[in-house]
């Protein structure tokens, strides 16, 4: 029988990497995740690299941006235009013809608006003494995903960071979640910690098998809408939730990855459960794709310790 978690209390959408995106009451869900999530991102036309608020200093100024779907996009077709709001309030559209000029003028470096990531989706991550070079999507290919296709996070953690540090600027829109699912009543903590290797239904449809906790990064700490720059946001993830996360190791954590086993429609007060092993297949760790996404960790830590390795 499934355990019921609690409900979904708030849904996002971010059509471009690093910006911010659309509160939305519904979500339609493929196999590929949230359709139309993290679908385009800038691409840095010297380096080929991707633009991300990971390295502030280049992209921190995107979560000044707020983009947004013309109409809803459909699985399986072509992606409508995304119109985006820029700091100073005026819009550009991402078929716009001069929707590439307008953001490297607002970057200060070439970039182009691309609905298809490069063949080697590299990131700059800012580290304390410089910056390290990181792939991206290990588990949703074809996007310009962080981890996986689906990024769910629980009111009982956030509960549980802001009772850690009371003076801590803690908000949902710091972790830039799919869905926020609020937590039955009794439970308390990390609870969706324990959902790693379990398969997690959403709705009436969606099984999504959760593959690992999201280790967290600087953008939490970046300063967003009315929200400041709070270093103490990534302190008190490390200092409370640091878990072993498959090949990464030790990291500071809040919420979970999943990949998606069958889409659906996901609605606000969807009810979240985990779903009885013995009814649900396959399981976290036998899916074959989630197996190639941990490949591909592995294969893309390596490049990062070599980057840190004497030359």
């Amino acid at each position: 029988m499934a355990e019921v978690m609690g409900t979904v209390d708030a849904l996002w959408r971010f059509p471009v990497k690093s910006m911010l995106g659309e509160h939305l009451e519904e979500l339609v869900v493929s196999r590929r995740g949230v359709v139309g999530d993290r679908a385009f991102g800038l691409v840095d036309l010297e380096t080929g690299k991707i633009i991300s608020a990971k390295h502030p200093r280049i992209g921190g100024g995107l979560l000044g941006f707020r983009a947004r779907y013309i109409q809803a996009p459909v699985d399986d077709a072509v992606l409508p235009p995304v119109e985006i709001t820029l700091p100073n309030g005026s819009k550009v559209r991402s078929d716009d013809d001069d929707v590439d000029d307008v953001f490297s003028r607002e970057l200060g470096r070439p970039v182009r608006l691309s609905s298809e990531p490069p063949a080697h989706r590299v990131i700059e991550t800012e580290i304390p003494g410089g910056t390290l070079d990181s792939g991206i999507g290990f588990f949703a290919p074809g996007t310009f995903q962080d981890g996986a296709p689906l990024h769910l996070l629980t009111t009982a953690t956030l509960s549980a960071l802001q009772s850690a540090s009371p003076s801590a600027s803690i908000d949902r829109r710091r972790f830039r979640a799919n869905a926020v699912v609020r937590t039955q009543s009794g439970l308390e903590g990390f609870v969706e910690n324990d959902w790693v290797g379990r398969v997690v239904k959403l709705g009436i449809d969606i099984k999504a098998p959760i593959v690992l906790a999201v280790p967290r990064c600087i953008v939490t700490v970046l300063a967003q809408e009315d929200l400041p720059r709070d270093n103490e946001v990534l302190k008190v993830i490390a200092h409370n939730n640091r878990l072993e996360v498959p090949v990464l190791g030790p990291s500071p954590c809040a919420g979970v990855y999943g990949t998606v086993h069958t889409g659906g429609v996901l609605r606000r007060g969807d009810v979240v459960a985990i779903a009885d092993p013995e009814d649900d297949e396959p399981v976290a760790a036998d899916d074959p794709a989630t197996q190639a996404g941990f490949t591909a960790m592995a294969e893309a830590l390596e490049q990062v310790m070599a980057q840190l390795r004497p030359h």
